[in-house]
């Protein structure tokens, strides 16, 4: 194999890893963000239902069938 298929070849494979390692890292990023989210509307659940339980309107009640 000449020298010159290794460079390329050496090129190929460090062009892959960068490309892989951006990828993780905007995965990374995407999932920080769907945790913020989540983290938010767990919050507002939460908050709602205090409120719900101050105003005396408590838990909905399960109707019989």
């Amino acid at each position: 194999m000449p020298a010159q298929n290794l460079v390329y070849l050496f090129a190929a494979y460090t062009i892959i890893w960068i490309v892989l390692f951006g990828y993780m890292l905007f995965l990374a990023q995407q999932v920080g963000d769907l945790r913020s989210q989540l983290d938010a509307l767990r919050r507002q659940r939460r908050d709602s239902h205090a409120d719900a339980l101050a105003e005396g309107e408590g838990l909905p009640r399960r109707i019989a069938n």
